[in-house]
């Protein structure tokens, strides 16, 4: 029974202890902002509360901003059993990429779906589509030039995507990537691969539209440009993730010089493209409107005197 009672008042101490933690929140000049807490023991879960609790603040600073945080790196200190135990997490706040990005995308996909200017394309090409997708049947088999009223929706539909990649790209800028020059260097270098991919299918747009391009050849264009860079998109990616200084290097060299060898191969074709003649598909003709022999009148007139006949049949 004694030493139950000598245990109460130091188990009560430890857990004031504990509530009395502080959790201190600092900013460094390049926006990258720390979060400690000290609040870790040996009763309470140690490093992993004092985590979570780190954690927990950062998500409530940045969700005061109407943010996220994105983190970047933690380090740990104390000694258990003797000292109480530490965390602190490197962080920033930026949008939530995921939901803003898929709220930009569905007002896009909305936008070019209830638009009646582009109901003479939207079996023709795909307003939306997944790098790797396969191409509807329909579309790739497609050898037929825009009509001259088609061609005036496709430039409606480019000016649409274009608000679109717009909106895309400034989201994207805002992500943070994580500090220091490197990483801020390879998060640019990442959003690069997809400013080309928009880039090669505007020039596909504009030749489209041109009638330099049949949709089937469009569409399959489409896709292979689009496939090559963002497989170089991702071995750039898979390079970032390298542990090693030199693996890192190697495979990004690799990505880059794969983009680089698409690019020329890209200029090559476009060139060809551009010097073919422009073909426009005529519009159906339209039947003549001939008067109706039965709607004819014919009238004639006959003097007797002071009287004037006349009869119309």
């Amino acid at each position: 029974m004694g030493s139950f009672r000598v245990s109460l008042p130091f188990v009560f101490l430890v857990l004031v202890l504990s509530g009395c933690g502080t959790l201190e929140v600092t900013q460094s000049q390049n926006g990258t902002m720390t979060v400690t807490s000290d609040q870790g023991t040996s009763l309470n879960g140690g490093w992993s509360y004092a985590s979570a609790q780190a954690t927990k603040k950062a998500t409530e600073v940045c969700a005061a901003r109407g943010e996220i945080p994105f983190f970047f790196g933690e380090s740990r200190g104390g000694v258990p059993g003797w000292s109480k135990l530490s965390s602190s997490i490197s962080f920033k706040c930026g949008p939530n990429a995921a939901e803003d990005g898929k709220a930009i995308t569905e007002k896009y996909q909305a936008r070019v779906k209830n638009d009646p200017e582009l109901a003479v394309i939207e079996s023709k090409v795909e307003f939306f589509r997944e790098s790797r997708a396969p191409i509807p049947f329909v579309i790739a088999s497609n050898n037929a030039h825009p009509t001259a009223e088609e061609a005036k929706a496709i430039a409606k539909w480019a000016q649409i995507r274009e608000e679109y990649i717009r909106e895309t790209g400034e989201l994207n800028s805002k992500v943070p990537s994580g500090g220091g020059a490197l990483r801020e260097a390879n998060h640019r270098k990442l959003l690069s691969f997809q400013d080309d991919i928009a880039a090669r299918v505007a020039d596909l747009i504009v030749a489209l539209y041109n009638g330099k391009l049949s949709y089937g050849e469009f569409a399959r264009k489409r896709q292979e440009v689009s496939t090559a860079l963002q497989a170089a998109s991702d071995d750039f990616q898979r390079g970032v993730l390298e542990a090693d200084r030199d693996a890192q290097l190697r495979q990004q060299s690799l990505a880059e010089q794969q983009r680089a060898n698409s690019l020329a191969a890209w200029s090559t074709y476009m060139q060809s493209v551009n010097s073919r003649p422009s073909v426009l598909t005529p519009q159906p003709a339209q039947p003549l409107l001939t008067p109706n022999p039965r709607l004819q009148t014919n009238c004639t007139s006959q003097r007797i005197g002071n009287t004037v006949n006349t009869n119309c049949n």
